[in-house]
């Protein structure tokens, strides 16, 4: 049987919910112990859990219904999870997300539509030449705690959340970068491999170090950093923003030549 071409959009949601997955997998047993991690996979679905954590972005379900359409009774059974744990929750469903219908059924269980993610991708062809004159290191194993500080910052996280950042540097597939201003690091970026393809996600800047162009000048160094181990696609995801809306990072990855693959909707469960 000829095998099928994976899509633009089944790739970006398989290499997302790869992320997350060795995010929750990196993680000490002491994190996750104290903030209740646990995932678990299906198919190309992947449910990450946090219940010391009430966001729904760390409480939520990527990849759904790609490559084979969605078990509904193990779907059931993660909202009844979610629900006892009593933290708010959601499911991104993909526009190629099966069975169709989808979308509706997770209205039916009370679960609310609430914003989109532009998912997005580009070819390491013809990058747009690095940044100058901003610094920007690789982060050693021995950086992991700095690393994992200033990631939550840069989110405006607690600092007991740092380790959903520290646990990656040296954790296999990741490479990780922070941005230098004055001798201090103000800015996170993180690059995931899986065989040609790189995730591109934590671009955070420090609140007081916005607008000098760090969200970009990041970008723009992992995606030569990709390049030059043979990657051959860059996808990433940043929040699809609304009409008139300044949106820095959107705008950042459509200026260094990422094309909008689609609009993923989530589904959400806050109260």
């Amino acid at each position: 049987m000829q095998k099928t071409e994976e899509t633009a959009i089944a790739r970006g949601d398989r290499m997302e919910a790869a992320a997350w997955e060795s995010v929750w997998a990196a993680a000490s047993p002491e994190f996750r112990a104290a903030q209740g991690l646990s995932s678990e996979r299906l198919g190309g679905a992947v449910a990450l859990r946090a219940g010391g954590v009430p966001w729904w972005f760390m409480n939520r379900i990527v990849g759904l219904g790609l490559g084979s359409p969605a078990d509904l009774d193990w779907l059931a059974a993660q909202i009844e999870r979610y629900r006892a744990a009593g933290t708010p929750f959601g499911i991104s469903v993909s526009p190629e997300a099966r069975p169709a219908g989808l979308a509706d059924w997770l209205l039916a269980r009370g679960l609310r539509r609430s914003g989109e993610m532009a998912k997005m991708e580009r070819s390491t062809k013809a990058l747009p030449d690095p940044a100058e004159g901003v610094v920007i290191r690789e982060v050693g194993v021995e950086e992991a705690g700095l690393f994992g500080a200033t990631g939550a910052r840069c989110y405006g996280l607690p600092d007991n959340l740092s380790g959903f950042f520290e646990a990656l540097p040296g954790t296999e597939g990741w490479r990780l970068y922070m941005a230098w201003d004055a001798g201090e690091p103000v800015a996170t970026g993180a690059l995931f491999q899986r065989g040609d393809v790189a995730w591109l996600g934590f671009g955070a800047v420090d609140r007081s170090r916005r607008g000098k162009g760090l969200h970009g000048a990041l970008m723009l160094h992992r995606m030569h950093a990709a390049a030059a181990t043979g990657c051959r696609l860059l996808v990433t995801e940043t929040g699809m923003p609304a009409e008139g809306e300044a949106a820095p990072s959107f705008h950042n990855m459509r200026r260094l030549g990422f094309e909008l693959v689609c609009a993923r909707p989530d589904y959400l469960e806050t109260s």
